[in-house]
Order: C-alpha cells, then structure tokens, then sequence
C-alpha cells in the first residue's frame, strides 16, 4: 500500500467517541464547556495527516434521524443508549473549527457516516485516487479494495488494513467481512445474524463456502446437523443481517472533490486555538504572520434579497444588468443534459441580489427531450435576450456548467468574462474551488448548507421558495465579491493566460462535452463475452501451471502462498505483512515464469471488463446515444485537463487488449471517421527550448529522431550507426529524465545494473549539460519564491522542497522540475484548442476528446480533405518556441483502427 494516500475521509463520530473516552475530561474552554472530544479529534487528524499527507480531505457524519435499515429492522442499534450531555455539547465546537480548517462534514438523511465513506471511496476509486478511512468501526474493512484502505487503532497506534490485515486478522477476504457479520451477528449494533453461529464457526463457514450464498447452496453437506438447524431456522435472519450490515456506496451524496481540497485557513485556525487556549496544538500549524496569510480576511457585504415575481418587476430588473452581472443557476442535477432549472440568482452589485424562482409546473413540456429545446420559466425567458449578448460581460462560478445548462434550454450564453473558480485555480491550485470553501477562506463567511433546505422533502422541488431563495442568492453574491478580489489579484503573464486562454477555452469544453463520442455498445457487447471467455481461459491455465485449483487468484495472500510457498517463485519485494505480488512483481518474475505473466494478463482482462467494457454502456445517454464526458480545467497542478464519467484519458493502449476498447468509438457520420492528431514528442521538444540545450535543439531542427540523436551522443556512436537497444535506453532516458528517474528506477525498466544506469545517467547530463543547469535552476527558483512558473506563466506553488525528509524533500523537486515541462506543454495545446475553435464551428465535424497532447476529431466525409491541413496548421502554429511543433495524423473507423 503506498505511504501516503489522495484522499482521507475520517468517520465523524467513531473518532470524537475515541476522542470523548481517551482524553482527560478535565479539558474545558474558557467558559467551562468540555472540549476533549475536540481535542483530541484535532490531534488525531493532524498526526494523521502529517503522516499520509493527503490532497483531500473529509468527514462523515451520522444524524439523529432513522435510517433505512431502522425501517428494515427497527430493533437496529435500538439497546445503544444516548451520548453523554458533555459530548453532544462539543458537537458545535466541533463544526466551528472544522470550518476553520476548510474540511467539508459529509451527512445525508436516512444513511450512516459508513454508506456515505463506501461512496466517496467508491467515487474517488473511480478517479483512480488512493483512499484512506480512518474508523474505529471494523464494519468498513468490507471496503478495502487495491485503492482503499482503512486506518484504525491497533495497541494505541493507527494502523493501516488492506486486504492481507483483514486476512491475517480473520483469515477472509475483505469482501467476506459482511457475510461474516451476517452469520455470527454483531451485538454492538443489535444485529441477530444466526442464533449460536459464533466467530470461528462463521469464518469456517466461509473459507469452506466462500459466501453466504455459498453456505445456503451447499447446507446438506454440512456435517454437523445441529449446525445446519441453525442456518435453516435463521435463514431470514441471517439475509436480513446482511442487508444491515452491508455498506451502500451508491447513497445519493452532494459530494465535490474540489470541496474537499485540504487548504486550512490557519490565519483563522490560529484564532480558534488562541480561543480554545489550544496552546500545544498551536505549535503545529503555521504562525499567523506567515507571508502566505493575510492579516485580516477582506470585508464581505452581506446579500441583501429581492424575489422576482411578476413581469413588472423584472422590467425593472434588466436595465440594471446592462453593464454585467454575475449570476447563479440553482438545478435538479450535476449532469447538464439531465439538469432542470430550479431558480437563478443576479448580482450585479456586491450585496445586492435577485431571485427568481424557475420551477416549472410538472406536467410541463419534456425537460429531457436532447432534440428540442426545453421549456423556461415565463420570468426567465426575460432573461434570455441578456444571456445572448454578448457585449454584456458574465461573471460565474464553473460557468462551463451553466453554459452546458442553458445550452439544453436552447440559450446560447455568450460574454462569459469571469470564472471565479478558474481564477482561484490560476491563483493558486492548492486551494480549495468550491464556492463554500473560497467564500470561508477570504471573506470568513460561512454559507448556507443546501442539504438543510431539502430536509424532511422528497426533493429541491418542494422546498418553500424563501427558504431556498436565500441560499441561492448567496451564491451569487459570493461569486461577484470573488470576481472583484480575484480580478485585482491577477496580473502579468498569469492574466494573459487567464484571459487569452483558460477563459475561451470554457466553451471550447462545453461544446465537446455537448457533442459527446459515439461508442457502439454492440462491439462492446460482444468484446465482453470475447473477454470474459480469455479470462476463463487465463483462469484454467494459472490453475494448471500451478498445479492447484483451490486458491483465489484475486486474494493477494493466497496468490503469495502458491507462488512463493508452492511453487518456491523468488520474493522480489515484501510488505509489512507479507511478500507482494503487485505488477511490478510480476513483471520481473513474468521474464522467467509463465505463471507471473498469466497472472499479469488475468488482472489486465479483469480490469479491462470493469473499468471499461461493462462500464462504457452504462454511460451511454438514452437521449443522445453517446458518451459525454467531464473535461475538468481545474483539477491537476500542472494544468493538464482531466476527465471524469468516464475517464476517457485513462484508456490503456500499451496493449492489444487495451487498444480494442478504444476500438469501441465511432464516428457518428455516415462514411466518416475519426481523426487523432497528436503532438510528437512535445515535452522533449518544450525541454529544449526552456533548457537552450544546443544539442537538442539542433537535434529537433534538423529533423532528427531524438532518441537515435540522444543514443549517438550518450554512447559516442554515429548517428546512423546506433543499435535498436541503444535508442530504446536513450528513449527511457529521455521520457524520465524531467520525472526525476533514479538510477534504481532506470536499471529496472532497462534490466540492467544499478551502476551501469548511473553511468548512463552522468554520461546524458555530460551531453545535455544545459538540461542539468536547467533542472538546476528550476530548483533554485523553487527554494527562492516557493513556486515554478510555465512557459505561459502557469503557476505552481511548492510544498516540502527543503523538508527534512529526504523522500518528500525529492518528490517535492520532481514535481518542480516536471510541472515546467509538462505545464507548458499543456498550455500550449490549451492554446491551440482555443486556436481551432473558430474553424471547428463553422464545420459539421467536430471536437470530441482530448488526451493531453492528442485531440480526437470526428470528421464528415465531405469536410476531411479541406479540414486536416487547416487543423494541422493551426496546431504547429500554436505557439513560437526554438525547436519545431509538430504533429502526427492518424485516422480511421474507429479510435482503435487508425492509419497515418
């Protein structure tokens, strides 16, 4: 499992209970109110923290109200009497500096703080983002998975479970743990489970059954008849225990990752402490004269409301708008295909907003109809003519999103001037870009929670207005003083970029979002009994090379049993608890064993059917028939685009395997096809240039192959006379270099010795000598001003470059190194993706995707001859730099089937 982990979700209550009970009692604020439980809270979440040192960070909570397995089972945790007075007292202390420290509290009516953990964990796996839980309810080891790991206590120390802990500990997969509890029951939560089914006859049960299925299949075997009476007389209490006990992960959470971004307001946290008299945990966080920290959050105007109601009003209103406003979309949905407009609120000057409410009656026109405009609110079709003018400047918080929305209404929104969360990005990607979270940390103004609002209703639809109109109107007056801060902040190069090319490129992501791809689902359909039959074959032949066909493939430690005990396999690596088998086991044991390289394949074929082809079809729009993803500008430090429901990004293409899922996706034309044009060799070629390295740049300029050049130079060789290995290990040298490859990391990939990569490594920077200053110089900016800039002047702040842990002190200086080249080689097609969008909306074709450097066009058969040389030109034009920018066309059927 890796030392340090994406996000961290805490269970509320299990920690500030562990809390409660474990600090001194004696702990008071000044008034004389108990604070141990949090106190200790805090100490606990920073000490972890500190350790794992998460991007994320959240908690979740339980409410008072029953939940849906009180109405399964209304004897559900009914013995459990209430917490103490002097508990339930600290629970406002408790939000007060949870506020303080910008981490979001996670509750949902009619679920527990574990259904809403299974869902984060399950969304962020999704994002292949590593997860850790910290619980002391041993319930949540059913959610380990190879990304989620649960942290809990173990004689006074955390202590992190994976899936070898939960087997060493109960000798079950993770996945067993619920019908674990299903047979034996669990008294601290009144679950029955079967009556005289203890713990070691359950675990027995299950490794001879493996499931609760399992032992209901087979009860006539069981030996043991009085055993067997039991099951069948507890049969429904033992299914009814499962559904007690199993963890939903799909509960319907407001949940934004965004939100969750740890960026404490310590100015603030600070004067918690000093109140709370936390003097020892004051010494833990930075002092408030930090240079990074403002003295005084600036002044916040509170919203002042008015409720549009009738056309007379509104004839008022829109002369006031004139000169620009900031607005704010209040929707049924995240997803703008799907999304009905519930209200919107205007701003047009700090503390001053309009309401109108937009809900539209239901027997109204279909919302959903994707081939004809929906129906507005009659109040806001006044609105329209604003939206549409282009010389009237916007100003929004994600206005990718409210384009999107207005889009399926029919709205062609233009003079979008302002994104606040864009602009809280450029300023400083550290922090968090939720409008709650921006609002806390520079104006101390806490906003309203939506989940309130729609509490004992079914849905958004039936909240009495005034009650939703002041929250919605605080969006949008947050949003207008953000603007104001936020446009005074950005400056030089950073509002150039800001300006010229993050801005435009919001529409550029809403069209590609609104075109969506085409994917065959038929292909798909086939590819997965295709695959699903290689795995059963896999499966035969792993059991038959291992000569055993009792073990689970998928249990790491039975895995570890049969290749290191039964088939004596060397041990490559261990763990803290056992010998590893992850990829790069494998992959060194694949040279010599067959078994390793079955394995290798069987884990391939297993993902490719879950993450992809089972998956794909379940996102297909109904309306649509296409696939349309999220293209996020604001989430990677570099700059890169990410992309989400689905991660169309993430699709492996190293092998065969993984390039016939891509295979999957069309062209929606008749005789069309798609298009990938992808930049060659980008981020050496912006190496070049931010380095002046003269041997590289004269490698590009004369049209050299890089590799072959960069081979002849390490190895002292003519150029024409270097070997397929000697341009395959510059090639490696090449690509790792501005990632910070170790000499270790290098002899691995290229299977040689330790020593022998060294020697490659010095002899490439004795070569490339201004790449070494280059990466030199980077790190002195870094340690001077605490960030690096791009080529556009993309800037990234630098944690942990001077810690004391050497470790995190050289991850810090590979992110340095690498965020110049590969920043800049993401603004650069940013730029040209801005560049191309003129000529994109004059066409029928379209852009569909983006994956780093390569953009996918679904190109018409009539429009592709005049089109590809215009695209290509714009895209080696895109920017000025020493060395050439070009590209490399490729075209086909489909994704997977391209040709130069």
């Amino acid at each position: 499992m890796p030392a340090s982990c994406d996000v961290f979700l805490i269970d509320g209550f299990s920690l500030l209970y562990r809390s409660y009970y474990g600090y001194p009692s004696n702990l008071t604020t000044p008034s004389g109110v108990p604070i141990n439980a949090v106190y200790g809270f805090i100490t606990l979440m920073l000490n972890a923290i500190e350790t794992y040192q998460p991007r994320y960070v959240g908690i979740c909570m339980d409410r008072k109200d029953p939940t849906y397995r009180h109405e399964l089972f209304p004897e559900y945790k009914a013995h459990r009497s209430p917490p103490d007075d002097e508990f339930l007292v600290q629970l406002q202390e408790f939000r007060r500096l949870m506020t303080a420290f910008n981490v979001p509290l996670f509750e949902l009516s009619g679920y527990e703080s574990d259904d809403l953990l299974g869902t984060i964990a399950r969304l962020c796996s999704e994002q292949s983002l590593t997860t850790y839980i910290m619980s002391g309810d041993l319930d949540l080891l059913q959610l380990i998975t190879d990304s989620t790991f649960i942290i809990t206590n173990k004689k006074g120390n955390a202590y992190i479970c994976d899936a070898d802990a939960v087997k060493e500990r109960y000798a079950l997969l993770p996945n067993q743990i619920i019908d674990y509890k299903a047979l034996k029951g669990d008294a601290s939560d009144n679950i029955p489970g079967v009556k005289g089914v203890g713990d070691k006859t359950a675990v027995k049960l299950l490794l001879e059954y493996q499931s609760l299925d399992g032992v209901y299949d087979h009860i006539s075997d069981i030996s043991s008849k009085s055993l067997a009476l039991k099951l069948e007389t507890h049969k429904d209490m033992a299914y009814l225990s499962k559904q007690l006990v199993t963890i939903d992960c799909h509960a319907p959470l407001a949940y934004s990752l965004d939100d969750m971004r740890y960026s404490p307001d310590w100015s603030l946290v600070h004067r918690e402490f000093e109140h709370y008299n936390f003097k020892r945990l004051m010494s833990r966080i930075p002092l408030p004269n930090d240079s990074n920290l403002e003295s005084s959050p600036p002044l916040f105007i509170e919203t002042s409301m008015s409720i549009i109601e009738s056309h007379e009003q509104m004839e008022h209103l829109v002369p006031l708008l004139k000169k620009g406003f900031a607005f704010d979309l209040e929707t049924t949905s995240l997803d703008p295909q799907d999304a009905q407009i519930v209200a919107i609120s205007i701003t047009a000057s700090s503390g001053i907003s309009f309401v109108i409410d937009c809900r539209m009656p239901s027997e109204g026109a279909d919302l959903f109809n994707m081939s004809s405009h929906r129906n507005c609110h009659p109040l806001f079709e006044s609105l329209i003519p604003l939206f549409e003018n282009g010389d009237i400047p916007k100003i929004l918080h994600n206005a990718k999103y409210e384009l999107s929305v207005l889009s399926y209404y029919g709205i062609l929104l233009k003079g979008v001037y302002f994104d606040t969360m864009l602009a809280a990005y450029i300023l400083d990607s550290r922090q968090g870009l939720g409008l709650k979270a921006l609002s806390n940390d520079y104006f101390n103004h806490e906003m309203l929670e939506f989940e309130s609002l729609i509490q004992g209703v079914d849905s958004i639809l039936e909240v009495p207005f005034q009650s939703l109109a002041a929250y919605v109107a605080d969006d949008s007056n947050v949003t207008y003083q953000l603007y104001e801060l936020f446009n005074a902040k950005l400056s030089g190069d950073l509002r150039l970029l800001y300006f010229d090319v993050e801005m435009p490129l919001i529409s550029v992501l809403a069209s590609m979002e609104r075109s969506g791809v085409q994917c065959d689902i038929h292909y798909l359909s086939a590819l997965s009994r295709e695959y699903t039959q290689s795995l059963d074959q896999l499966q035969t032949s792993i059991y038959s090379l291992a000569g055993d066909d009792s073990f689970n493939i998928n249990s790491t430690q039975q895995l570890g049993e049969v290749l290191f005990d039964k088939l004596q396999l060397p041990v490559i690596k261990k763990t803290k608890t056992t010998r590893s088998t992850d990829s790069s086991v494998l992959e060194i044991l694949a040279k010599d064993y067959d078994i390793a390289k079955e394995i290798l394949n069987y884990r391939l074929y297993k993902k490719l059917l879950s993450t992809y082809i089972d998956r794909l079809p379940e996102l297909v729009h109904p309306m649509s028939q296409k696939i349309h993803a999220s293209f996020n500008q604001a989430v990677t430090a570099t700059g890169r685009l990410s992309s989400n429901h689905p991660n169309l990004q993430n699709i492996p293409v190293r092998s065969d395997a993984g390039q016939k899922i891509r295979c999957a996706f069309i062209s929606r034309f008749t005789n069309g096809r798609l298009v990938s044009i992808d930049y060659s060799q980008i981020e050496l070629r912006v190496l070049a240039h931010l380095s002046n390295d003269p041997a590289m740049i004269a490698a590009f300029n004369h049209g050299e192959d890089i590799h072959q050049s960069t081979a002849a130079k390490v190895f002292n060789v003519d150029y024409d006379a270097v070997t397929k290995v000697q341009r395959e290990q510059a090639k490696t040298v090449n690509f790792g270099i501005t990632y910070g490859q170790s000499a270790f990391a290098l002899s691995q990939q290229l299977s040689i010795s330790r020593s022998g990569a060294q020697a490659l490594i010095d002899q490439y920077f004795t070569q490339f000598s201004s790449i070494r200053s280059f990466m030199d110089e980077t790190l002195s900016m870094v340690r001077d001003s605490g960030y690096v800039s791009t080529l556009f002047g993309r800037v990234r702040y630098i944690d942990d470059i001077d810690h004391s842990n050497r470790s995190r002190q050289a991850n810090a200086e590979r992110i340095a190194i690498n965020t110049r080249v590969q920043g800049s080689a993401a603004d650069i097609i940013k730029k040209a993706m801005v560049m191309l969008d003129p000529i994109m909306r004059e066409m029928d074709s379209m852009l569909v995707l983006q994956v780093h450097d390569e953009l996918v066009f679904d190109v018409t058969d009539s429009e592709y001859q005049s089109l590809i040389p215009r695209l290509v030109e714009v895209m080696e034009g895109a920017v000025s730099i020493q060395v050439p920018l070009l590209v490399d066309v490729e075209s086909g059927s489909s994704w997977g089937e391209m040709l130069n």
